[in-house]
């Protein structure tokens, strides 16, 4: 009888017709220019939704054409699209005018401190363990940035409100970190972990974080000064490989890569000395690309079945986040400038809640499986609430701010209490900063 060996290892291999990353890469940029479309012919539907929308339909809670486990496989792809963001968002903050602007630092010290603390006992009022909420606290007080920068891009929205937003945005991630870097060793206390174990461990993945970020952005900062200025697609290649290259030490060395890809922006924006330097690229159609498999894979990864589990918990920890983070802002107006449609539009801002989020409950699972487990469910609740409704907030937002040209008209609202803010701190707050 005629046999094949070749026909044999080709067809009856097990990775046979099995989708792989570049498939699955490829579908969802071919389905997310379709969801691209969809926005076109639905005027109030954002972008970011409709990518989200492709996603969930295809993914496990859909059709199951994207299974669970090739969107585990294809976990790369979100990390790239997550350090662009985060590079992103960190290269638009200017760390100099940051430090010094007294108001944006109490702001974002009193949200995260009234965010984590209603968060907590609004969990823990739903019958949650203590270690449990206070870690779905600590992770809630993050906002996600990828839903804010690309909205905010989309729109062309530049100003005061908007970096500010952005502002908190990233400190709010760097407190949340810190929060739960310090929450971590009570779960690893659990496993009987030594003291240095506990202590150490926390504090190796956030100093290594900023270390390696710091490191590459140097190199890249000094390679960028031997470019000339109409070299800036040299530029772009030159981002997109120190943002690898920070995830892919990150990796090697078993260290934050969210908080290295931050800090790589951060640290870029402030070592820079061209006033057209790298924090001034635009990413452009080829960061697009990994935008729309971000989304698409997001709302792939949307699990509704979990809202059923926890859907007490996570909307009441839903609500707390909303309400504390508007009243911290609420409480801070007299320090700042803003009236009260631009503290509103602040609030809804930050209310998306995504990668970071969902990065910090993974790395908890790493550690603490037991509890990581009954924190992620909670936390992948909240995600796929606020990453859905998320690009609706924003997207009023900066309507309500006045900060888009697509949307000109800006609120006018009389600020009130204005002979009694400080100089100093009005100096600060209202306009962002150019490098």
């Amino acid at each position: 009888m005629f046999r094949s060996e070749l026909a044999a290892k080709l067809f009856f291999s097990p990775d046979f017709a099995s989708p792989n990353i570049l498939f699955v890469f490829g579908l969802f940029l071919i389905l997310g220019v379709l969801g691209a479309t969809l926005t076109h012919r639905v005027r109030w539907l954002p972008s970011i939704s409709a990518f989200m929308l492709i996603g969930f339909l295809i993914g496990p809670s859909g059709a199951n054409l994207i299974t669970a486990d090739i969107l585990h496989k294809s976990q790369i792809i979100i990390d790239v699209a997550l350090g662009l963001i985060l590079y992103n968002l960190g290269a638009d903050v200017q760390l100099r005018h940051l430090l010094r602007s007294t108001p944006i630092w109490r702001s974002a010290l009193v949200e995260a401190s009234l965010s984590f603390i209603i968060i907590f006992l609004a969990a823990v009022a739903c019958g949650i363990g203590t270690l449990v909420a206070a870690f779905v606290a600590a992770i809630g007080v993050s906002s996600s940035p990828a839903v804010l920068v690309h909205t905010a891009n989309e729109m062309r929205a530049r100003g005061p409100i908007v970096y500010h937003a952005k502002a908190l945005v990233t400190l709010n991630n760097v407190l949340a970190f810190f929060i739960f870097s310090l929450l971590l060793p009570i779960a690893l206390g659990e496993k009987k972990v030594n003291i240095l174990d506990m202590v150490g461990i926390p504090l190796y993945r956030a100093a290594g974080a900023a270390l390696v970020g710091f490191v590459v952005a140097l190199v890249m900062e000094r390679m960028d000064r031997f470019l000339n200025k109409e070299d800036q697609h040299f530029r772009f290649a030159l981002i997109v490989g120190g943002i690898t290259t920070t995830l892919g030490l990150a990796d090697m060395f078993g260290i934050s890569s969210l908080f290295a890809a931050l800090t790589l922006g951060i640290a870029t924006r402030w070592l820079e000395t061209q006033r057209q330097g790298l924090s001034n690229i635009e990413f452009g159609a080829s960061g697009d690309m990994f935008f729309i498999a971000l989304f698409a894979m997001a709302g792939a990864n949307l699990h509704v079945q979990n809202l059923a589990v926890v859907g007490l918990a996570a909307s009441a920890a839903i609500l707390a986040r909303f309400v504390a983070k508007a009243a911290s802002l609420v409480m801070n107006r007299r320090r700042s400038e803003h009236n009260r449609k631009q503290i509103t539009a602040v609030s809804l801002m930050l209310m998306p809640l995504g990668g970071l989020a969902i990065g910090l409950a993974q790395t908890l699972q790493t550690f603490a499986p037991e509890t990581g487990s009954k924190v992620a469910l909670v936390v992948f609740s909240m995600v796929a609430v606020l990453e859905t409704l998320g690009p609706f907030f924003v997207s009023g937002a900066i309507k309500i701010s006045g900060e888009s040209p697509l949307y000109p008209k800006a609120s006018q609202e009389p600020k009130e209490n204005e002979e009694n803010q400080k100089p100093e701190d009005a100096a600060l707050l209202p306009s962002a900063p150019s490098n």
